[in-house]
């Protein structure tokens, strides 16, 4: 009887030990299933690779041949299953979960929270529902973080013998936590993941340079935009202190900059300072910094944004010199339009010096004791003229009688003469074999040429070097910082001097009016700015370059002529008279009574007119008689232009000589192109105007 009772009591005991190992080798396959699932977290590259390691790690604790994992989008409002491992595949999105009317046994679990077990009779009997034959057994349990439901896991036999018991949904329990924390983490790495990806795309996409640096300027995090700017690698750019491509006065600029928002925790938006590239070039950059703040509110370094603004800046500087080219020009042209209206009356004035004194010249012999006092007033008419070619060239109103010219021949007629006056200077030729001719005033550009040996002298009075060199160059060789120029070919005629140069505060200046940095009795300033205005007017550019006790150097481009030079015979001037009828017309009542009296000189009858509404009349009343009208430009009321307009409707075969105290540019030259006949500049002298007169007459 003890024998069995033993017996009994022993079988009891090895069975509490079976029971005690079986569940001590369930405990240690749970524990290797969270183990898994743990490795998972960190080994696993995609969420739909560490759902499938979930599933697998199950295996050796439940019966998961048909396995799921639901999730709630709480945006949606769905449910969803990232995964699904299943015979029938009967899963499927449910919508509208938190809306009392939807039915399904996933929502059961869901708005329970608590695990359910059920049969297919039991599925059955709820009238639920479904794609296909229910599941023998039907197995959820839902999935807490932080005591609140995020999903659910689902298993299913479908088998008529299931192998899922109660056992299993106490294990399915067990292992959901640590399923629910997994899968949240991540999620939540995922997220971060594709966060970074997604900002490591836009800032990769961006042109404009992004960085970080801790507080000790050393690179930490970059895009691509800012190795493309710098011209390193990543690998180079990476741990890059900012000493490197930065200056020590961009340094000491940016490092003010950080130590502001260090210490005031504010980001600076934008400032500008110089940067270097790798291979050492500099660029403009603009650059923003703000603060790092670790997780626990500690200062830990800086980001911001750096723009190459390398563009921008020529662009700002363009624009300078577009408004500085702007308002030289205009301040160029205002005093060119007071010039030009100084030396038109000044003319006038010279006109009427000149015409009386050569009337009375006319009534004397050569013996007479006033004759050369009336010479010596004319040759101070002739100088006085220049003064006002001088005014009028700087107005750009200088070009008189403009035709094809040979320029070498200029220079060397012009400069051999000064030559004889200056024999301190040594002259230089370096001019061009068979240079093309170009379309000027010949007297203008001798005034030129004379105006830049005058100022090459006056900058070498103990004597030097003065070099002269003409070649034909196109537009693109041209550069000046205040003018574009046209596209073609140009004659180029470089005057270099061996004299005391000029700083540049000086050659900002030496085209203006009346500039000089001479005494008084020795220039009146208008030398070069004359130069200035003739070559502009005749479709040309001056550039200057000096430098103090280096000498100067002024280039002058004028366009080719398309014509040949022709070759023009020198004829000894006379007077020529006549014995027509002439209307002369001017408003200055002294011009009007010179001009009759100098037409009754050469044989002519004259008539007169002191404005356009008498002319017309005049005309009118005698255009059978009247063979000629010498005509004022400017006028009050009615100028010249119209007066000119107004005889053609009234004899389009009408002769005019335009005269004017202004060049033949500008209203001039308009009134030439409707079909004038001549013009001439006052002051004129009484020979000239006689040949002019019977040129017309004669055509």
């Amino acid at each position: 009887m003890s024998n069995e009772t033993s017996i009994r009591d022993l079988n009891r005991q090895l069975r509490q030990l079976e029971d005690e190992c079986a569940h001590l080798r369930k405990y240690a396959d749970i524990s290797s299933v969270l183990l898994s699932i743990a490795r998972a977290v960190s080994t696993a590259t995609s969420l739909s690779e560490f759902y499938r390691t979930i599933h697998h790690a199950l295996q050796p604790v439940v019966h998961v041949k048909n396995f799921a994992i639901g999730l709630i989008d709480e945006k949606k409002d769905h449910l969803y299953f990232p995964y699904i491992h299943d015979e029938q595949d009967h899963y499927y999105l449910v919508r509208n979960i938190s809306n009392p009317k939807s039915k399904g046994l996933a929502l059961t679990v869901l708005r329970s929270g608590r695990p359910l077990f059920i049969t297919r009779d039991e599925i059955l009997s709820l009238n639920i529902e479904s794609k296909g034959e229910p599941a023998s057994v039907w197995i959820g349990t839902p999935l807490f973080v932080k005591e609140k439901v995020i999903g659910l896991m689902v298993i299913q036999d479908y088998s008529e013998e299931p192998q899922l018991t109660l056992d299993d949904v106490a294990i399915m329990v067990t292992v959901s936590d640590h399923v629910a924390l997994a899968i949240e983490r991540k999620m939540n790495e995922e997220a971060l993941h594709e966060s970074e990806a997604k900002h490591r795309d836009i800032l990769d996409n961006i042109i404009e340079g992004y960085y970080e640096v801790d507080l000790r300027g050393n690179m930490t995090f970059f895009n691509s935009a800012l190795c493309r700017i710098l011209g390193y690698t990543e690998d180079e750019l990476l741990n890059l202190n900012n000493r490197a491509y930065m200056g020590k006065e961009s340094h000491r600029v940016v490092f003010r900059a950080f130590n502001q928002v260090y210490q005031t925790g504010e980001r600076v938006k934008a400032f500008e300072c110089p940067m270097l590239r790798k291979n050492g070039e500099e660029f403009f950059a603009e650059l923003s910094v703000s603060l790092i703040r670790s997780r626990k509110s500690r200062r830990v370094g800086f980001r911001g944004i750096v723009r190459d603004i390398s563009e921008r800046k020529k662009a700002e500087e363009e624009k300078k010199r577009m408004e500085a080219q702007l308002q030289y020009a205009m301040k160029m042209e205002s005093i060119g339009t007071l010039a030009g209206g100084i030396a038109h009356n000044f003319n006038n004035l010279l006109m009427a010096i000149r015409g009386y004194t050569e009337l009375m010249m006319f009534d004397l012999s050569p013996d007479h004791p006033h004759f050369k006092m009336l010479r010596n007033i004319d040759k101070q008419v002739t100088s006085g003229s220049r003064l006002t070619s001088q005014l009028i060239g700087y107005a750009r109103e200088g070009k008189y009688e403009v035709r094809p010219v040979d320029l070498n021949h200029l220079v060397h007629e012009t400069v051999d003469t000064f030559a004889m006056t200056r024999k301190e200077i040594r002259i230089h030729y370096g001019l061009m074999d068979g240079l093309p001719g170009i379309i000027a005033d010949q007297g203008q550009i001798e005034q030129v040429l004379m105006n830049l040996c005058v100022n090459a002298a006056d900058a070498m009075p103990h004597g030097g070097d003065l070099f002269f060199r003409t070649e034909v160059t196109g537009h693109e060789s041209i550069g000046g910082e205040s003018y574009e120029p046209k596209a073609g070919r140009y004659v180029c005629l470089t005057v270099e001097d061996t004299g005391t140069g000029m700083d540049s505060t000086i050659l900002t200046h030496i085209f203006e009016p009346f500039f000089t940095t001479k005494d008084v009795s020795r220039g009146t300033g208008l030398g070069l700015a004359s130069t200035y205005g003739i070559v502009k007017a005749h479709g040309g550019y001056i550039n200057v370059s000096s430098e103090p006790c280096k000498g100067t150097v002024f280039t002058l481009y004028f366009p080719l002529a398309r014509e040949p030079v022709p070759v023009k015979e020198k004829k000894a001037p006379q007077l020529i008279v006549g014995q027509e009828t002439v209307l002369f017309v001017d408003d200055d009542p002294s011009l009007m009574s010179l001009g009759s009296d100098i037409l009754a000189l050469m044989g002519y009858h004259p008539l007169v007119a002191g404005n356009g509404y008498d002319a017309l009349k005049i005309y009118e009343e005698n255009m059978d008689d009247i063979g000629l009208v010498i005509l004022d430009m400017i006028m009050p009321e009615m100028g010249g232009g119209e007066v000119y307009d107004r005889l053609k409707l009234i004899n389009p075969r009408v002769k005019v000589l335009l005269s004017s105290g202004y060049s033949i540019d500008g209203q001039a030259k308009d009134i030439m192109d409707r079909g004038c006949n001549g013009f001439i500049q006052k002051p004129f002298d009484i020979t000239a105007i006689s040949h002019k007169i019977r040129e017309i007459l004669d055509e």
